[in-house]
């Protein structure tokens, strides 16, 4: 997986910028509270659906109050009284139709309660709460809101409320204590050179820099001495002259062990090489010798040199295909058929063959239904030869 350039941007913004655009997302979005919060089903797709100016209405009415809790029941009905239309603009309220979870009809201003009265409360104990914007009070349940120091200083009320940013706790043995106020910007960064361990009833999270998680940041391009700044940054206290030396002893040992894909050239005795490399028509690329019948080539010659060898008449057994390449339909149909004779044959003796149905369904989804069928049939001719 790949971090994209804009989600580095974002992290590496202020609290307030990511917020802001968390927000913008959100009001622009085609999330629908209504299905989703509210636990109603269109019947058909409204034609006009004011999202973004329905979400913005419920926050600029918290804002008439920013420091005061307010009855979430209070803020339904005091969106009625002024702004009733503010979902179904221009009191269209014939135009929605909806169905509630039973199935029944929802339309009409008699539905105002169950449609927009319960838009307002999926917008407040929703979206407006996961973002931040607003705090929620109640016993049992939330009953009340307010808009939250960051809600109040997206909306220009205030100024943005201080953030206390922890600095890392690193202990000589490469052990990392992450606490929950550390910008995210360096909690990603914690996490491309450091292996996860454990969150302790407080939320701090515990990391540890490892000979594994040191190769793998390598292979991320991020190198001994960007790991060693990085801490020395980061870190509450200076940094362990122990640690450092093992960060340079992880780095030397690197090098004495190399590992890459190469394509072998076997041949049954040595002279048949050497024809090989004597023949100007085959364009031997470069390769390693390993032993008088043994060839190691870069993986990607490989292709184009065994081409070569057939083109010029060189009986040649090789097989290429990377691990990682899908299964061929027949392949996978063979793969089916052999599933199923075990699955049937296991359950009917009661062994433990390891066939799961879950493998068996995941099989099935990769064919077709004419492969499908066509795997059925011969899994229902095998079992009858098998069976006594």
């Amino acid at each position: 997986m790949r971090v994209a350039p804009r989600a580095l941007e974002w992290l590496a913004q202020s609290p307030a910028d990511r917020l802001s655009s968390l927000l913008n997302a959100w009001m622009g979005s085609s999330f629908d509270e209504l299905t989703l919060l509210c636990g109603l089903r269109w019947r058909t797709p409204p034609w006009r659906y004011p999202r973004r100016a329905a979400r913005r209405a419920v926050l600029d009415l918290l804002q008439v109050a920013p420091d005061t809790w307010l009855e979430i029941t209070d803020v339904v009905a005091e969106m009625r009284r002024i702004n009733p239309d503010f979902a179904r603009s221009g009191a269209e309220y014939a135009a929605w139709q909806l169905s509630d979870a039973a199935g029944a009809r929802v339309a009409g201003w008699a539905g105002w309660e169950q449609v927009e009265g319960a838009l307002i409360k999926a917008y407040l104990l929703g979206p407006l709460h996961w973002l931040g914007l607003v705090d929620l009070g109640g016993v049992a349940e939330p009953t009340c809101v307010r808009l939250s120091a960051w809600g109040a200083a997206l909306s220009g009320l205030t100024p943005p409320p201080a953030v206390f940013e922890a600095p890392l706790q690193i202990q000589p043995d490469g052990t990392i204590y992450v606490g929950a106020a550390l910008p995210p910007m360096l909690y990603f960064q914690v996490n491309r050179i450091a292996t996860w361990l454990e969150v302790d009833g407080q939320g701090t999270e515990q990391y540890a820099i490892t000979p594994r998680s040191f190769d793998e940041a390598t292979e991320r391009g991020i190198g001994r001495a960007q790991i060693v700044d990085f801490l020395r940054r980061c870190s509450e206290l200076p940094l362990d002259a122990g640690l450092i030396a093992t960060l340079e002893e992880w780095e030397r040992r690197r090098t004495a062990l190399r590992g890459r894909t190469a394509v072998l050239l076997e041949a049954a005795n040595p002279a048949l090489l050497a024809t090989i490399a004597a023949d100007p028509a085959v364009r031997l690329p470069p390769y390693t010798a390993l032993n008088p019948t043994t060839w190691a080539l870069e993986a990607a010659d490989g292709p184009q040199f065994i081409g070569a060898l057939r083109d010029q008449g060189y009986g040649l057994a090789a097989t290429l295909t990377s691990p990682e390449a899908p299964l061929s339909e027949r392949d996978l149909r063979t793969l089916l058929v052999t599933a199923n004779v075990l699955w049937a044959l296991g359950n009917a003796q009661g062994w433990d063959h390891g066939v799961t149905e879950a493998l068996l369904e995941r099989v099935r989804r990769t064919l077709p239904a004419n492969a499908r069928a066509e795997a059925e049939h011969m899994t229902q001719a095998l079992l009858a030869l098998l069976s006594p």
